[in-house]
């Protein structure tokens, strides 16, 4: 899937869970989704490390810079692994 069009799917969603978060549970559901982002990332790009990513995501999110860490890393491009290079 292309760059460009997963983020315009997360914009609409994230669009969509802003209008329809106006009560106070709806807030949590949506709090959660945002919390876990970096890891939905990471899943939704078949990352190599996906799942050292939602571990981080997991046990380090909460710092705010764990948050950060994971989702850059989750939006980062795999390096191609050293055995693909001698192929």
């Amino acid at each position: 899937m292309p760059r460009n069009i997963l983020w315009i799917i997360v914009t609409i969603v994230a669009s969509v869970l802003i209008i329809w978060a106006w009560d106070v549970r709806s807030l949590w559901v949506l709090a959660v989704l945002v919390y876990f982002l970096p890891g939905f990332v990471a899943v939704m790009r078949d990352k190599r490390n996906k799942n050292a990513i939602l571990l981080v995501n997991l046990l380090l999110g909460w710092t705010v810079i764990g948050w950060i860490i994971a989702l850059v890393w989750a939006v980062t491009v795999d390096s191609p692994t050293a055995q693909s290079e001698y192929k």
